[in-house]
């Protein structure tokens, strides 16, 4: 029987279908690919700084191995986006962002924060957190997933809680698995790539999104209750996620290199800027973010201020 002959039984299956659709959903595959259509499309007609790199880039960091869906780099910088796309359960595809009131000792306003990997004149390596310019209103520090009323419970509900936690550490996953990468290959002998190189987690997403300026300090000291009529809700295209990426992600005697001070400690090895966009703003959000709002970027050096 030669490939694609239909002779035998002459049909497809009754509902198989419908099966593949959902499966294609549900592993995100779909979605990924839209994704970078858009991003084609916005290149070709000039509106993105970003070109296409590659589709699921095999990376590993540590006991941890992924693949990136898609890398980007920045038109002439050695600037990359390592992007993660997420199709959210229907059930729970509401995220809602808050800004945390204690975040480190001595911060001051927040900035991105993205990894540097250098290789310098005695060709040591080095990766570590670098701040960029003042992220002002856009950054955010916690997220929650909330159910999306009248739809009905799933025996899965209790893991798609996890979803905005689960993306922030595959897209960490990505951007640390693509500096161990370059580490690896600097480390086999090659000398010829870059000296500098920058790399930013994303996460592009179906999830309706909407950030809070609830005072999360406010809460009621007894219980923990908050204020309904304080949350103050607005829906957002993108936000900047503040977030604490695992140490497991860290190079092996990385952690080694770190200052004393908690604060900068924190700044410089755990905190990863992540944009996390809504697939439907996904072109203005490559046509507005650029080079400026990342570099240059400056050291995490001695008692941590971004002020």
């Amino acid at each position: 029987m030669k490939p694609g002959d239909s002779s035998r039984d002459n049909a497809v299956p009754d509902g198989l279908a419908k099966a593949v659709r959902n499966a294609v959903e549900a592993h995100g595959h779909s979605l990924q690919y839209a994704v970078a259509r858009a991003a084609e499309e916005a290149d070709k007609s000039g509106k993105s700084h970003w070109t296409f790199e590659v589709a699921e880039f095999p990376v590993r960091a540590n006991e941890h191995e992924g693949r990136i869906d898609l890398v980007y780099k920045y038109k002439g910088r050695e600037l990359f986006l390592a992007i993660e796309c997420k199709r959210v359960n229907p059930r729970y595809s509401r995220w809602v962002f808050f800004r945390s009131p204690a975040i480190r000792r001595d911060s001051g306003s927040e900035s991105l924060i993205l990894d540097h990997l250098n290789i310098d004149a005695r060709n040591v390596v080095t990766c570590r957190g670098r701040a960029g310019p003042s992220l002002l209103t856009e950054a955010y520090h916690l997220g929650t997933v909330v159910k999306v009323k009248d739809q009905p419970d799933s025996e899965d509900d209790g893991w798609k809680k996890k979803d905005i936690e689960d993306v922030a550490h595959q897209a960490c996953l990505g951007a640390a698995g693509l500096c161990h990468h370059w580490w690896d290959v600097h480390d086999q002998g090659d000398r010829s790539q870059a000296r500098d190189r920058w790399v930013l987690p994303v996460v592009v997403t179906t999830a309706e999104m909407f950030g809070s300026n609830l005072d999360l300090g406010s809460a009621n000291l007894l219980d923990g209750s908050i204020d309904e009529d304080a949350l103050g809700l607005a829906p957002l295209d993108w936000l900047v996620l503040q977030h604490h990426s695992s140490p497991s992600l860290k190079r092996r005697g990385q952690l080694a290199e770190c200052p004393g001070y908690l604060s900068p400690t924190v700044a410089e090895q755990f905190v990863r800027s992540i944009p996390i966009v809504s697939s439907r703003h996904l072109t203005t959000f490559l046509r507005n973010f650029n080079a400026d709002l990342l570099l240059p970027v400056r050291p995490v050096e001695g008692r941590f201020t971004l002020s």
